[in-house]
């Protein structure tokens, strides 16, 4: 993350894509938005190299994490070789070309903690961590001092959309009365046609698997290096300060807003 005079590092030349994980599987509790901030100079790039590594392996896109399961998923005759050697390239490519990679993860009861039931019923444990994670790439865009709003970018079949949007609207509001937070516009767009997206559903399922102390073994274990260096990929803990005055601060525009309606 840069601030360049550079045309290719000017407003809009972040941008972060992002994948949702979870499910009902009692191994994995969390919940989990993550993925990948990446300039645009890096990214074509990154797509044609994404389309040259599942080409090579006759991958026919997208690649989905839950798509390898056996024995029904669409890659699972993919031989554990052939898994070891695509996630070694996986892996490279996105250590290679993002500057960044982040997450943040939550359990039901983590936003039943924070929120009153309505409004936890309203944005759910997914709306939760998007938040999060919106807030997480606002600080490191502070810390890295890149001073323009950064858009997101999600698949358009995230089963979560409606939960995102509101919690994105909420930031703009926020945003809007003088809170400078780096929000860009909230895209969905289809996965298919961005390996920035693939990416960030392994990164993303990668991610809660680690949460969950389940280990990234063979196949898989290429993926660990996606997390190895601290200085590339960031997590956000429960226990930051900032967080829970923003969460307060959501908290009230959504009460004023219901105000509002109710007048």
């Amino acid at each position: 993350m840069t601030n360049s005079k550079d045309p290719n590092q000017r407003i809009g030349a972040m941008r972060l894509y992002l994948d949702e994980s979870g499910g009902k599987d009692p191994n994995t509790p969390h919940a989990l938005v993550g993925g990948l901030l990446i300039g645009l100079a890096e990214f074509q790039p990154f797509e044609d190299a994404w389309d040259s590594l599942l080409k090579e392996f006759s991958i026919e896109p997208p690649l989905h994490m839950k798509e390898f399961g056996r024995p029904h998923g669409k890659f699972a005759k993919l031989s554990d070789c052939c898994r070891h050697d695509l996630f070694s390239g996986v892996a490279e490519l996105i250590c290679t070309y993002p500057q960044l990679t982040m997450s943040a993860s939550l359990k039901n009861q983590d936003v039943a903690a924070a929120f009153n039931k309505e409004i936890a019923d309203k944005f759910s444990v997914y709306g939760v961590c998007f938040l999060r994670v919106a807030y997480l790439n606002h600080c490191l865009a502070v810390h890295n001092n890149y001073p323009h709003p950064i858009p997101f970018f999600l698949d358009t079949g995230n089963p979560h959309k409606n939960r995102v949007t509101a919690i994105h609207d909420l930031l703009v509001r926020v945003q809007r009365k003088g809170i400078f937070l780096h929000i860009g516009s909230l895209t969905f767009d289809d996965d298919t046609n961005f390996g920035v997206l693939q990416a960030a559903d392994v990164i993303a399922w990668a991610e809660r698997r680690r949460l969950s102390s389940i280990p990234l073994n063979y196949p898989f274990e290429p993926l660990q290096r996606i997390f190895a260096s601290h200085s590339r990929h960031s997590w956000i803990p429960n226990e930051l300060n900032d967080m829970n005055r923003l969460t307060k601060q959501l908290v009230a525009e959504v009460e004023a807003n219901d105000d509002q309606e109710d007048d």
